[in-house]
């Protein structure tokens, strides 16, 4: 899974000197010069990034791309490291790599600086760890849960979305009995208090980031478009994965197993 990252790697950076750049990397490196708490449309961290960007390349697209190409490798290492959660030998694990590096939504994101490789990186790291508390039982990896959803909600808010699902599904559903306990409520502190300078500055400048949303909505939204965003997970996902999932989801239905005994 390591060297499947590597090429990834290695890929987006080759190729990330070969155009100029876009409009969004202009935005961040403005961002960049004038560091803030949270902006209207994203939280801090990306813009903080570029600004370490300015600090050791100067105005360099290689240099402010370096970020979203390690994320896009983090993300395959830990499709790997999923995989292999799930019992999957190395086998199952290469072949979880290599689904995950040829992604059109990771490869997409990556090859420009955003906080869509970031949010991706982070979706996938806390639900790595879900699963390993599932396999485990071991509770005290919520306070990892916590950190790396309020690391990733400083990237793009949306995480914080997954990690508020995840609390109540957690709570509310059958696994409450055996990892709910105080460490989950410690994790959801560490997030929260990671998400605290957002939150602050969100309120000062009366919650941007709801009319962002909204303006945002009334452009790309609404029921006409639902059937399009379904479609189009499918492709950003790769569609020729799809194969696998079904054979994978067919595999656990017949075995007859929980998916995880401590769930």
């Amino acid at each position: 899974m390591f060297v499947v990252a590597g090429v990834v790697f290695a890929v987006l950076m080759v190729l990330s000197s070969r155009y100029g750049f876009h409009r969004d990397e202009l935005y961040f490196l403005d961002c960049a010069r004038h560091l803030q708490a949270s902006y209207v449309d994203q939280p801090a961290l990306a813009p903080l990034l570029a600004r370490v960007s300015l600090s050791l390349f100067g105005v360099s697209a290689e240099g402010l791309r370096l970020w979203s190409a390690l994320a896009a490798a983090g993300t395959v290492v830990v499709g790997g490291l999923t995989a292999r959660e799930f019992g999957g030998a190395r086998r199952a694990q290469l072949l979880a790599a290599i689904a995950t590096g040829t992604m059109p939504v990771l490869l997409g994101s990556a090859h420009v600086a955003n906080t869509t490789s970031y949010e991706v990186l982070a979706w996938a790291a806390i639900a790595f760890v879900v699963v390993r508390i599932g396999r485990t039982g071991d509770t005290r990896w919520w306070l990892a849960v916590g950190a790396l959803v309020g690391i990733g909600a400083e990237f793009n808010h949306l995480a914080a979305i997954f990690g508020a699902v995840l609390l109540a599904a957690t709570v509310l559903g059958p696994a409450r009995r055996s990892v709910v306990d105080r460490w989950l409520l410690a994790g959801a502190l560490i997030a929260a208090v990671i998400v605290l300078p957002d939150l602050w500055w969100q309120s000062q400048h009366g919650w941007a980031m709801f009319a962002m949303t909204q303006a945002l909505n009334g452009e790309h939204g609404g029921a006409g478009n639902i059937f399009t965003w379904i479609v189009g997970q499918l492709g950003m996902s790769c569609l020729a994965m799809v194969v696998l999932w079904v054979a994978g989801l067919k595999f656990l239905w017949r075995s007859g197993r929980p998916l995880c005994s401590a769930w």
